[in-house]
């Protein structure tokens, strides 16, 4: 083989690996997903008759949080406090799903255990709230 015809192959093997390299680097990335319509989480969400009455009272429970938050008012002390008192109602509401449902002992201790810590934090939140006039 002379010079010209080993240079061409060295040259040809570089771009073959270089090809490579870049289909495997691009298989490689996620492909992206499509844009979901801003109704279709909600409409996720709704409890159907084929659910479980545990899975509808979760999917009640977010349903409820998520059309129930106030406004955001532009203040982040009010804004935290009132997200986060309907964030805690929520956890209440599911806690209490398991309560009604669930059968591990550990799974319904936390439940109960959630409902009076988060219940707690919410007369914290009012009584913030109220020395606020919100």
């Amino acid at each position: 083989m002379n010079e010209g015809t080993r240079t061409m192959t060295r040259l040809s093997l570089i771009a073959l690996s270089s090809a490579l390299a870049i289909s495997a680097a691009s298989a490689q990335q996620p492909a992206s997903k499509p844009a979901m319509d801003p109704g279709m989480h909600m409409k996720m969400m709704m409890p159907m008759n084929s659910d479980s009455t545990a899975t509808k009272g979760y999917k009640q429970s977010m349903i409820t949080m998520m059309s129930g938050m106030p406004a955001y008012t532009g203040d982040a002390d009010v804004d935290f406090m009132k997200q986060m008192k309907g964030h805690h109602q929520a956890a209440i509401n599911m806690a209490k799903v398991e309560l009604a449902n669930g059968k591990d002992a550990e799974a319904k201790k936390l439940a109960q255990e959630i409902v009076t810590a988060q219940e707690k934090e919410i007369a914290t939140i009012d009584a913030w709230l109220k020395t606020k006039g919100k």
